[in-house]
């Protein structure tokens, strides 16, 4: 069961989602109706966070 955090300490959507999250979802947004798949959002993701924070490879 996933749990539910909230940070009132953060601002605006990082006080429940993670930076990763919030990422994501920014990016989907910009483009609109337009959409984007799951791997170019990762592709943006990994990109914004950089080298230290990055994910690994989909296997």
């Amino acid at each position: 069961m996933a749990s539910f955090k909230f940070d009132p300490s953060k601002q605006e959507l990082r006080k429940t989602l993670k930076e990763y999250e919030e990422i994501g979802l920014r990016r989907v947004w910009s483009l609109g109706e337009g959409g984007v798949g799951s791997g170019k959002t990762w592709e943006a993701v990994n990109e914004r966070l950089g080298p230290d924070k990055a994910s690994r490879e989909p296997q």
